[in-house]
């Protein structure tokens, strides 16, 4: 799902640009431009690669409690 999302994020990060950096500045800087190599790619590959194994059980035990999972 992540990299069928990734081109509407090339055109999104087109579309605002630097925004927060020139137009709307709510906090003093630094401002950091996101990008989607910069920030996209390293957060979903830190959740495909370590947030959603680490939830497995969790997540199957939750199912368990509230009757949608039998092992």
């Amino acid at each position: 799902m992540a990299d069928r999302l990734e081109q509407a994020l090339f055109a999104e990060a087109l579309r605002w640009g630097d925004y927060r950096n020139r137009i709307h500045r709510y906090r003093e800087g630094p401002y950091e431009t996101y990008t989607v190599e910069g920030h996209w790619k390293p957060e979903v590959d830190r959740i495909v690669h370590r947030y959603f194994p680490a939830r497995v059980e969790a997540f199957k035990a939750q199912l368990q409690e509230a009757g949608l999972y039998e092992p």
